[in-house]
């Protein structure tokens, strides 16, 4: 990993922080500044969030979570590249951060980027195995390689995300009663748990019952979804 992390750039560099994380009391100023920023991202002002970001960046580069907010207000944007090279700067200062490891991984499967996003994945692995199998997985099925994705998937603990990866890889099998099963199993686990609903996940129940010709049932999918 060591190897890997230095022919992408992210260690070797004077940039790259040492020890632990800043505590928070230290930095009050910062968290208030990033705070004022994740409002503006949650009202839908990206670019007022990247202003403010950008801001809090230079007075203070060593939060993680100002990184990861830029790159997210520069995605909302459509700007990917750039998205990109602002994960890239963090990991130059945190080259092992699992989220800034899988956010650039997430980014450059969106730029089909392929063997560079499993890279980053299989660097996240020792610190957030489960969410990087899962992006395994998702680069897997964009390269139509559907055995690879489950041979991903076959190791987890299938919760709500897993399952509907493995629903689509069904999807793509025209396995259409077992996709329709397994999104029925993520919608009870989510119930359950009374996680936040998924967008467009009971558009794509709806879609599976029309391939069983259950038009009635997938009717009221689709109004669900509404």
């Amino acid at each position: 990993d060591q190897r890997r992390l230095a022919a992408l750039g992210y260690i070797g560099s004077t940039q790259a922080s040492q020890g632990p994380l800043p505590d928070p009391k230290d930095h009050i100023g910062s968290i208030r500044k990033l705070k004022m920023a994740l409002q503006s991202f949650q009202d839908g002002a990206y670019d007022d969030a990247l202003r403010r970001t950008g801001r809090l960046l230079d007075e203070n580069p060593r939060m993680v979570d100002g990184w990861m907010l830029q790159a997210a207000a520069q995605r909302q944007l459509g700007r990917r590249e750039e998205a990109l090279s602002t994960v890239r700067s963090g990991l130059r200062r945190f080259p092992t951060h699992p989220d800034l490891l899988l956010t650039a991984a997430e980014v450059l499967l969106e730029l089909k980027r392929y063997d560079e996003a499993a890279t980053h994945a299989e660097l996240a692995m020792n610190e957030d195995a489960t969410t990087a199998r899962e992006m395994l997985a998702r680069i897997a099925i964009s390269r139509d390689d559907l055995a690879s994705a489950e041979r991903h998937l076959a190791a987890l603990d299938l919760r709500p995300s897993a399952l509907l990866l493995l629903a689509d890889i069904r999807k793509r099998q025209r396995r259409f009663p077992e996709e329709l099963a397994l999104i029925d199993r993520a919608i009870e686990v989510m119930q359950r748990r009374r996680m936040e609903p998924i967008q467009r996940l009971h558009y794509e129940r709806g879609i599976a019952l029309l391939e069983l010709r259950q038009p009635r049932a997938a009717e009221a999918a689709f109004r669900e979804e509404i």
